[in-house]
């Protein structure tokens, strides 16, 4: 099965992504936006384990001991650059260090199972949309220009979750395999 581990979006701040969502669009380009209920914060993306390798990720994940903390969303960017946009996303104002302690604490727990390390340092962000074309390029670099600002708010993190996730052609469907709560 193909997995993830993230951190979810509290319903209350969802509003108002959505909303910078809805400005994107309204460009014209062509972007692929994430579904409401599959907003998330990816600590680490696992791909295809089997059953066997899903028990013993579930135990080391629930070995870990981490501090609930607050985060601060705020910031819609683009990747790779401004002008060559392929991912639009918002990111943590505060609480950016916590989410990247966390995700190294989800690294070293797996990779003592096993589990290869990501090659690429982690960067905390909240995938708004993918870009599917060049169509209406400036006037998206132009809307993501004008989000930067952009502020949702901010929430409590008491808890990651590994997810499988389904693919399928109306997009992915994210089931919970397993919540860890932090202290």
């Amino acid at each position: 099965m193909r997995t993830f581990i993230a951190i979810e979006i509290p319903t209350s701040l969802k509003p108002k992504i959505v909303a910078s969502q809805k400005k994107i669009a309204a460009t014209g380009a062509d972007i692929k936006l994430v579904e409401l209920e599959n907003l998330h914060y990816n600590l680490k993306f696992l791909g295809e384990i089997d059953q066997d390798k899903l028990e013993t990720v579930k135990k080391a994940l629930s070995g870990i001991s981490f501090p609930a903390f607050d985060i601060h969303i705020a910031g819609i960017g683009s990747l790779p650059s401004a002008t060559y946009i392929r991912v639009v996303w918002i990111g943590a104002k505060e609480g950016n260090q916590e989410l990247k302690a966390l995700a190294a604490t989800v690294e070293d727990a797996l990779a003592e199972i096993g589990i290869e390390r990501d090659q690429r340092p982690f960067t905390p962000h909240l995938t708004l949309g993918r870009v599917g074309s060049a169509k209406a390029k400036d006037a998206l670099a132009a809307a993501v220009k004008g989000l930067q600002g952009t502020d949702i708010g901010t929430a409590r993190i008491s808890k990651f979750v590994l997810f499988e996730s389904k693919l399928s052609p109306k997009g992915p469907t994210y089931t919970p395999l397993l919540t860890v709560e932090l202290k």
